[in-house]
């Protein structure tokens, strides 16, 4: 039999962590001591990993449309959305890419409402887009229907990925 106290404990909240290949998603998800989920782990689904009282999925985009179709099952129950973004990737093809992926993350209906926390990854390296140009380039201040939220950040400085997940827990709520 269970403790009793354990229905009280609250159940974690399930993120989306996405973002473009090599973004950084995992780097800065273990740099705050997040530990993979092994209960649920599968080998062709997204990685799942637990911190705090967050269970992230995380998942590459990359416009690959059929492998969305695959997410379905478990965007179901997402009560916020994370994206991270390569703040030093010039390419303009991928951060064109990187709008789409936002702008299909907002208009899913599985997300409607969500907040939304961009992490403007890779801050401490020479070249690094400042969040200011990071919002622009992905069209953050066109978003009205959400909260949502930049946070730049760098692995070196968990504190800057925990004040973003902070903000995120709280406007969960």
């Amino acid at each position: 039999m269970g403790n009793a106290l354990d229905s009280f404990k609250p159940k974690p909240a399930k993120v989306f962590l996405t973002g473009l290949d090599a973004a950084g998603k995992t780097t800065l998800a273990y740099a705050i001591g997040s530990e993979p989920r092994l209960d649920v782990m599968c080998s062709w689904g997204p990685e799942q990993l637990m911190w705090r009282n967050i269970n992230f999925f995380c998942w590459d985009l990359g416009g690959q449309e059929k492998i969305k179709v695959i997410l379905r099952p478990f965007l179901t129950g997402t009560k916020g959305i994370a994206f991270v973004f390569d703040s030093t990737d010039k390419d303009q093809e991928n951060i064109d890419l990187a709008k789409r992926e936002v702008n299909w993350l907002i208009s899913e209906s599985d997300f409607k409402g969500l907040p939304l926390l961009v992490l403007a990854n890779k801050q401490d390296l020479e070249g690094a887009s400042s969040v200011a140009e990071v919002a622009e380039r992905l069209g953050l201040d066109e978003i009205v229907d959400r909260k949502w939220h930049i946070q730049g950040t760098t692995y070196k400085n968990k504190q800057s990925v925990i004040d973003g997940f902070d903000w995120l827990q709280k406007a969960m709520r």
